[in-house]
């Protein structure tokens, strides 16, 4: 730990996480397939035609004012 290099009192512990529950090779490729569906293939698409993910959305203040 930084304090320890530092060479400062603490007796702080380190977090250790619980481990993650294992999962299936059918329920990872599932969630890569839907993962790839909802967000690669839009990404691929917008390369593709030029479009970036900010096109045809409006700015939410679109005219400049005082800020207070």
């Amino acid at each position: 730990m930084v304090l320890d290099v530092l060479e400062v009192p603490n007796e702080l512990e380190p977090f250790r996480p619980e481990p993650l529950p294992r999962s299936g090779w059918r329920r990872a490729t599932r969630e890569n397939i839907d993962w790839a569906r909802e967000y690669f293939v839009p990404w691929i698409g917008r390369r593709l035609t030029g479009r970036s993910s900010g096109d045809g959305i409006e700015p939410k203040r679109p005219v400049p004012r005082a800020v207070r």
